[in-house]
């Protein structure tokens, strides 16, 4: 029997691939590509009263609230999109779909 090793990707070959481009509900996971399906309606209920409570601690403390489609960088094998995402005021972090790593503004910078 052969194992197949899988190829770990890079975010800048993660944005180059077809497939980066045809789907919404892509994300890179440590190293590899997974493809995700549309959520039930109890999933985004449950995204909807996150929503709202960020957009409310946003309103009363500053910073910003989103919900998908947003991506996170995390690291070089790491391309993240949350369904919610909370960011505190003074955060460096920026939406960068399809943007190689160096032009992403990433925390620290």
């Amino acid at each position: 029997m052969v194992s197949r090793t899988p190829v770990r990707l890079a975010a800048d070959d993660y944005f180059r691939r077809p497939d980066y481009a045809q789907h919404d509900l892509i994300q890179l996971i440590d190293g590899e590509v997974v493809i995700g399906v549309p959520p039930v309606p109890q999933h985004q209920a449950i995204v909807s009263e996150i929503l709202f409570l960020f957009m409310m601690i946003a309103k009363a403390r500053g910073g910003r609230a989103f919900v998908t489609p947003v991506e996170v960088y995390l690291d070089e094998y790491n391309v993240f999109e949350p369904d919610v995402l909370y960011l505190m005021p003074g955060s460096q972090c920026v939406r960068c779909r399809g943007q190689t790593p160096d032009r992403c503004a990433r925390r620290g910078r």
